[in-house]
């Protein structure tokens, strides 16, 4: 609900399956909804006009098994590019707290001198949307989320046939 209005700002819609079986989890609730909303959030906001997000779960080894991809009828299947770069990116720690203490110089105007960083925020733009703040923070959260329910976040696919979104959440 909190992303219809950006849905259908996009021209995009949301399509949730969940497979047949169990559907009675023991996760943290919370920790769940807003991973997905910030995951979510990014990759909308990445993504170009039309598509439909496509979110689907499965119960699989004592864990919660979430998938997500974009497809687009003339764009084809899979996820933005931009958000499967970053993505690649901020799996490097070093980068992920460059990029943060960029992020956070940007915001309150000190983007000139950032002490201890390697990194330019230059380094990081493969397309400017990436660079805008709310984003990034929102993928990098989603993440953060992801590795608090001892969960992992991987991409998955090729440039050829598309990306794909796999998050793993172990039952409490």
């Amino acid at each position: 609900q909190m992303l219809a209005p950006l849905l259908e700002k996009k021209s995009q819609e949301l399509r949730l399956t969940v497979e047949p079986g169990s559907r009675v989890w023991t996760l943290d609730r919370d920790v769940v909804r807003y991973l997905l909303y910030h995951l979510l959030f990014s990759i909308v906001q990445l993504s170009g006009e039309g598509g439909t997000l496509q979110v689907h779960s499965a119960e699989r080894d004592s864990s919660l098994h979430i998938t997500i991809k974009m497809t687009h009828p003339w764009l084809g299947d899979g996820i933005p590019s931009a958000v499967a770069e970053l993505h690649r990116k901020l799996e490097d720690a070093a980068q992920e707290m460059d990029l943060l203490t960029q992020l956070l110089a940007r915001a309150t105007g000190r983007e000139e001198t950032v002490p201890g960083s390697s990194a330019k925020l230059n380094d990081f733009e493969t397309k400017a949307e990436i660079m805008q703040s709310r984003e990034t923070l929102a993928l990098l959260l989603s993440r953060h989320l992801i590795e608090r329910h001892g969960g992992d976040l991987s991409l998955q696919g090729t440039p050829e046939m598309g990306y794909r979104f796999t998050i793993v959440l172990p039952f409490l």
